[in-house]
């Protein structure tokens, strides 16, 4: 089977349309807008399907499962917080309430091996 026309939403470094391009693919689409390292990639997607996918054709991978977990990294606390405490040998304390606010406001996104059994985590979103 030769695909046609293959679109690659969130594409990063265009690999996988290069391999469809050698693959056969006479049209792959490199589409990639957003920051390379976190994406929230559901909308993109669907936005594509239901504008250029074609009655049979595939989204690949056809499924997921989004896990969460609370889990401290003290690591992290120290890049965001306790560097406060001494800048380049400058007592820069005064800053820490507003690094603790801006630090925190966002969730951290991380990717967690499977075989880690030190935290609870539980099945957010199935799709």
């Amino acid at each position: 089977m030769v695909v046609v026309f293959v679109v690659d939403v969130g594409c990063d470094t265009g690999i996988l349309s290069i391999f469809c391009a050698q693959d056969g693919a006479k049209q792959p689409n490199a589409v990639d807008a957003s920051d390379i390292a976190v994406k929230s990639m559901l909308g993109s997607v669907i936005t594509a399907r239901d504008h250029w996918l074609k009655h049979g054709g595939l989204i690949l991978p056809s499924n997921a499962t989004l896990y969460m977990a609370t889990v401290t990294h003290p690591d992290r606390y120290g890049e965001s917080i306790d560097f406060w405490q001494n800048v380049y040998g400058i007592n820069m304390s005064a800053m820490l309430p507003l690094a603790k606010q801006c630090a925190f406001e966002e969730p951290s996104v991380e990717s967690i091996s499977g075989n880690r059994k030190w935290f609870h985590f539980w099945r957010f979103l199935s799709l």
